[in-house]
């Protein structure tokens, strides 16, 4: 929740903001997603919109 109160100019669903913390609780760097947010928080996207 707190990427949520933190990042309040984003567009961030709660789905994306628990997603987040996993990831990072888990030490990850790449996510199998195609959501431009996760490059945002900084995570490799693996399926980008673009092929």
């Amino acid at each position: 929740m707190q990427i949520l109160v933190n990042r309040q100019d984003n567009t961030y669903s709660l789905y994306d903001s628990v997603s987040f913390a996993l990831i990072r609780q888990r030490g990850l760097a790449e996510a199998l997603t195609t959501p431009f947010h996760f490059e945002q928080e900084g995570f490799v996207q693996l399926l980008p919109l673009n092929t």
